[in-house]
């Protein structure tokens, strides 16, 4: 060594790699401080951790006689071009590193204390893996040098452009070579294929593994072939493209379970399925009707119309409302309404409906009351996020009836479990009858709309029919009090229904049925004033002649115009609501006026179709008037020309009007006449007409007609002067 070179003094860093020249062994500096330094043993596939103390480990680096500081050769790694199952576990590995840098950093040594075990466990518990997991985890990050990075698969930092192994896995195939010797290329078209099988948001359902294979072997393992008919594709032989076992055998590898059922259903749908259960759906409820359960479901049935039997109709959609601690249905809607509010407030009305009445109206026997009661509504409704059950309107509803709403998240139907599980029976009740006969299956050839023989009322029958066998069925899996079992109360809704109301106290009554009704109809306002036919609504007008203040008020509003309140049943056209005096007062449709009576006994959803194709109607012929209009306009203003022409240098004479006016009257006059009237069509006077004129003036052959025409023309003149001499 020259004399003025000094040599750069030893630091112990941390990351920094202690090489062991007579063992090659190597060891991670993790922590390092003036008085000790902690090492990690590299290379190894267990921890080992041992402090040394920081002067004895410097003096032994100064001297190089058995310990040398060696290069880390840790590859520089682009998270963001990894794989997407690579990109997960990375970011899990990193969570479970922050919590074992909380428990045992700086220095790591509690590691090896008794009790770390226990933490470890803890650590895994939270992280939702294994206790080696975390000890992998944690091994891998302190001999990487405390690098994130160093937790990677150390495949993605081989030559991708050689083999990773020379002989091809597995057993020998047993006819022919099959599968080949996997290269960087082949593993990369496998990540993309598995890419492509865990897609979220819905674009990987119903796609398979099989599918994703043969698209990888139709885009990576084929070869163009040029003839002369053209461009044609063949694969590689078997021995050159992997085969489905390798794709498969490595795809369950990479592919994360959780990702893989959130591409199969939805990320929703997998919370719902693996939340926890912490209670029942009865949990904080207090007796019958402190909650009711809402739910619409399409019937797994396909209909034909009542007045022509030859045309299907589709689906019908069934309205449950039942209640949770008891699980009674209270109400049914059977109807074609889909998310709509028309046919939730059908199964709110029937809240209050005469049951039995109600049965023996679609031919259905209901032995007694208690079996379907009636006449009440709930403390509080539990629905999902359907259109019809978030509505204003629906709201609104609530809010005056004094009915507080629990809206379950989305994608939560376990939460609502009552009404669901009441969907399902009704199913599996209905299923083996209509075999063949209306059933709609989830096969190719499933020929429902032709097989189909029940009408909206024949369905409606069996819907009553379960009510009834439900809430007169005995349910064993129900979990049962210790007083119910003791008072000898067998688990049948109708039973409960009625042992805890008499235990607990009834439920709700519900508001008089006008009152009832009232609130169940939408508000809308409504126009009144002297020169409209009655109330206003919507471009009707409805009769209130026997409403006196209404009356009164249009008399006296002359060309004004009044809102008034007014509520609308979304059902019919023919009657609106206005309340006067705490009564409810109905409004006939006016059928006086021919067009408004037109439009009775319609829904407002039709009579809106069909007044949008009026309004449309009016669009589509504007075009037809604007082209009326300038012919108009053209055909007046050559007449006008026409005149001006011919008018052309002639003074118009302004005095004696009336007698020329007069002149021209009695010309007009006889021009008009009846006669004239058919000769104005380009006929002409018959041989006829012409003899019986000749031989009334007493001529014949139509002989001196022109004289008798100036003889009258003068007799004529003669009058009109004697009448108009001053």
């Amino acid at each position: 060594m020259p004399i003025n070179e000094v040599s750069a003094p030893v630091v112990i860093k941390i990351r920094a790699i202690i090489l062991v020249t007579q063992t090659n062994q190597k060891w991670r500096v993790i922590y390092a401080d003036a008085e000790k330094t902690v090492l990690c043993l590299m290379n190894v596939k267990h921890l080992e951790l041992r402090t040394t103390p920081s002067s004895l480990l410097l003096k032994s680096l100064q001297n190089k006689t058995t310990l040398t500081i060696a290069e880390d050769d840790t590859p520089i790694i682009d998270v963001t071009a990894l794989p997407h199952y690579a990109k997960q576990k990375y970011q899990k590995y990193q969570e479970i590193i922050i919590s074992i840098v909380k428990v045992f950093g700086p220095e790591f040594t509690a590691l090896e204390e008794r009790g770390s075990k226990r933490k470890l466990i803890e650590i895994g518990k939270h992280h939702e893996c294994s206790e080696n997991t975390v000890r992998k985890v944690c091994r891998r990050y302190l001999q990487g040098g405390l690098q994130e990075t160093a937790m990677i698969d150390k495949r993605f930092f081989r030559d991708p452009n050689a083999a990773i192994n020379s002989v091809k896995r597995g057993r020998k195939p047993q006819f022919g070579e099959q599968g080949k010797v996997l290269s960087a290329d082949d593993y990369s078209y496998f990540d993309e294929a598995v890419a492509f099988r865990v897609r979220n948001k819905g674009k990987a359902r119903g796609i398979t593994w099989q599918y994703c294979y043969d698209k990888m072997i139709e885009l990576h393992y084929r070869i163009a072939i040029e003839s002369g008919d053209g461009i044609s594709f063949q694969l590689l032989p078997a021995n050159q493209r992997p085969t489905f076992n390798q794709f498969y055998r490595y795809a369950l590898k990479r592919v994360d379970l959780k990702a893989l059922e959130i591409a199969d259903t939805s990320e929703l749908e997998y919370l719902n399925d693996k939340r926890l259960q912490r209670g029942s759906v009865r949990t904080n409820k207090f007796g019958p009707g402190d909650v009711f359960e809402i739910d619409a479901c399409e019937t797994d049935v396909a209909l034909v119309s009542r007045d022509d039997p030859s045309k299907a109709v589709g689906r019908a959609i069934v309205y449950v409302i039942i209640d949770v601690y008891t699980a009674t249905i209270v109400s049914v809607s059977v109807a074609f309404n889909n998310n709509s509010l028309i046919g939730l407030t059908n199964a709110v009305a029937n809240l209050i409906a005469d049951k039995m009445a109600l049965c023996a109206k679609h031919d259905v026997t209901l032995p007694t009351t208690e079996l379907w009661p009636s006449g009440f509504i709930p403390a509080s409704v539990r629905i999902d996020h359907g259109a019809d059950f978030v509505s204003k309107d629906f709201i609104r509803i609530c809010k005056e009836l004094g009915i507080s709403v629990d809206t379950v998240p989305v994608m939560n139907g376990s939460m609502k479990g009552t009404v669901e599980h009441i969907f399902r029976t009704l199913h599996e009740k209905t299923g083996v009858p209509l075999i063949q006969k209306g059933q709609i299956t989830k096969r190719y050839d499933s020929k429902h709309h032709k097989e189909a023989i029940l009408n909206i009322e024949d369905f409606t029958k069996i819907v009553y029919e379960y009510v009834i066998f439900h809430n007169n069925h005995y349910i064993p899996s129900r979990m049962k009090e210790k007083e119910q079992i003791e008072d000898g109360i067998p688990s049948i809704p109708a039973k409960m229904w009625e042992y805890y109301t008499t235990r607990f106290g009834g439920p709700r009554l519900a508001p008089p049925k006008d009152s009832f009704l009232y609130i169940l109809m939408k508000p809308a306002k409504g126009s009144v004033s002297k020169r409209k036919a009655g109330i206003e609504y919507n471009g009707l007008f409805y009769d209130c002649e026997h409403i006196p203040d209404i009356q009164h008020q249009r008399e006296h509003l002359r060309g004004k115009v009044k809102k008034i309140d007014i509520r609308i049943d979304q059902r019919t056209t023919s009657y609106i609501y206005v309340l006067r005096d705490g009564k409810l007062i109905a409004c006939p449709l006016n059928r006086k006026i021919p067009e408004n009576a037109s439009y009775a006994d319609m829904t407002w959803t039709a009579y809106d179709d069909i007044r949008t194709a009026g309004k449309k109607m009016d669009h589509d012929n504007e075009e037809y008037n604007l082209e009326n209009r300038i012919a108009l306009d053209n055909k007046i203003e050559s007449v006008v020309n026409e005149a001006n022409q011919r008018h052309a240098g002639i003074k118009n004479a302004t005095k004696n009007i009336l007698e020329n006016r007069a002149v021209e009257k009695e010309k007009t006059t006889v021009e008009n006449s009846l006669q004239n009237k058919f000769l104005s069509q380009g006929e002409e006077k018959t041989l006829q007409v012409i003899n019986a004129e000749s031989e009334y003036l007493g001529y014949t052959n139509g002989e001196n007609v022109e004289t008798e025409e100036a003889r009258k023309e003068k007799i004529r003149q003669s009058a009109l002067d004697y009448l108009y001499d001053d």
